[in-house]
């Protein structure tokens, strides 16, 4: 069994700062503090954003499962930089048992687990409301029960991610546990197929339940998925920062690539993409141009946000960036080898190498700094957390279809859409082989995913060296985080 601690009145009291004031009134009693919080509909709309709220801060995807962490353990930044950082000094290196680094993995663990009980409860709460308790009625309450599902399963396959074996390994272990019940203190932990199989029920209902408010109600749902809604409801707004439905679906695509089921990661994949394509002109989804990213000036779209299906948001994003990295003896994450990802294969010509600032002394991603743009369109992007990216739904579908009856020629296809739309002009022949192929895929995720997290994602699922430059470090058995101490199984 494995031990999950879980503080729900404690959880709703820190949700509550983020959304609704009142939850700091909750009683002590469970049972009188959830009639309070769900006595109406705007309790289960502070419930949902309270969620996002703190998966967006930095123990989280605010940095350690975005540019902090996961980038550390992917090699992303120069060794002698980070090591200024206790727990990155040793994270860099994969010492999983020091004590600085075990600190940040059992936040993980239970920031994720935490986030996953306050899904469930919401999810039992709302089951249990019918559709009139809403303003905006079925479209509310699916809206709000969807999203709580597919959050669900997108942490459990994070988290499942990081601490289990991939299943290229062949490990079909039991790691982790699948909550799906609040409350819950002992869990036993389940095969990964079944963790994934558990996912992949949740995200397939949520895709179900939010398709009505993303695709048909909707229309402007994505064109404006980072903006507020100038007339209405701000719940309503923002849709590229929620479990929307294309996101849904993307996180179908990859946990489908995870577990090895080709054929059904294609076929999610290429449903966002045909949808894509044939929304281009109204769902404003692109590949961001050059004249965006390549100016001396303060305009810059340091996030190249323009294709970001899914992001966390975090308001002080940048601050918290500034807190870790600017005072005397910290990190300033300098990116280790950034010159190899576009000299060393002739690309370049990419528009990426925009997103680095290459100043001698200063290799580093400027994705997560205020480069004080004055415009609302461009520092919007200040505050995203990239999550998803239609260039990764691109890259599914190369993979899947090379060596498939589609042919290797609509593979390369779909890789060159995203290195086009990169500005990369070198191209990938039609003939080429398998080796070469995922040799192209592995560096192009690497550009793209650059001090996001992903790539460690994406060597861990390969079963593949972690590669920086010319150098490669085989990480096996350190491809899985240890559980913190107190969440070992009994």
């Amino acid at each position: 069994m494995i031990m999950i601690r879980y503080n729900y009145l404690l959880l709703l009291m820190l949700f509550g700062l983020a959304a609704c004031n009142s939850w700091l009134d909750v009683e002590s009693d469970n049972q009188a503090s959830d009639e309070k919080t769900f006595k109406d509909y705007t309790g289960f709309r502070s419930a949902l954003n309270g969620v996002y709220y703190k998966l967006s801060e930095p123990e989280m995807y605010g940095r350690e499962l975005s540019w902090g962490f996961l980038s550390v353990l992917s090699q992303t930044y120069e060794a002698g930089d980070v090591s200024q950082n206790d727990a990155y000094k040793a994270a860099v290196v994969y010492d999983y048992n020091s004590k600085d680094v075990k600190d940040v993995i059992s936040k993980i663990w239970k920031g994720g687990y935490n986030a996953i009980a306050n899904c469930s409860k919401l999810i039992a709460e709302i089951e249990a409301k019918d559709a009139s308790f809403f303003p905006l009625g079925e479209r509310e309450r699916n809206l709000i029960y969807g999203e709580a599902l597919a959050l669900r399963g997108y942490l459990h396959l994070d988290l499942l991610r990081m601490f289990a074996p991939a299943p290229a390994t062949g490990d079909n272990g039991a790691y982790i546990p699948y909550v799906t019940v609040y409350p819950t203190h002992y869990e036993s932990a389940l095969p990964t197929s079944e963790v994934l199989r558990l996912a992949k029920e949740d995200l397939l209902k949520a895709k179900d339940l939010v398709v009505q408010n993303d695709t048909l109600d909707d229309e402007m749902a994505y064109a404006n998925r980072f903006v507020a809604e100038d007339s209405g409801n701000r719940f309503f707004s923002f849709r590229g920062t929620r479990m929307n439905y294309l996101a849904v679906c993307g996180t179908l695509a990859r946990l489908c690539l995870y577990a090895g089921e080709n054929e059904e990661a294609n076929r999610y994949a290429l449903h966002v993409y045909e949808l894509v394509e044939a929304k281009e002109d109204s769902w404003d989804i692109y590949f961001t141009s050059s004249s965006d990213l390549n100016v001396s000036g303060v305009n810059k779209y340091v996030k190249a946000y323009n294709d970001i299906l899914f992001a966390f948001y975090n308001k002080k994003l940048t601050e918290d960036v500034e807190d870790f990295t600017e005072a005397t003896g910290k990190p300033k994450m300098l990116l280790k080898n950034a010159g190899s990802l576009f000299g060393d294969r002739g690309d370049g010509d990419d528009y990426r190498q925009y997103l680095v600032d290459w100043t001698i002394d200063a290799n580093r991603s400027q994705k997560w700094l205020d480069l004080g743009a004055s415009e609302n369109f461009v520092r919007v992007q200040y505050a995203l957390i990239p999550a998803l990216r239609f260039s990764e739904i691109c890259y599914i579908l190369a993979e899947t279809t090379y060596g498939s009856a589609a042919g290797n020629a609509a593979a390369v296809k779909y890789l060159e859409e995203v290195r086009g739309g990169r500005g990369c002009k070198r191209n990938i022949p039609e003939s080429v082989s398998a080796s070469t192929f995922k040799e192209e895929l592995i560096w192009e995720g690497m550009k793209e995913y650059l001090a996001e997290g992903q790539t460690f994602f994406m060597f861990k699922r390969l079963n593949h060296p972690v590669l920086s430059g010319s150098e490669s470090v085989t990480l096996g058995n350190s491809f899985v985080l240890l559980l913190p101490d107190d969440e070992k199984v009994f």
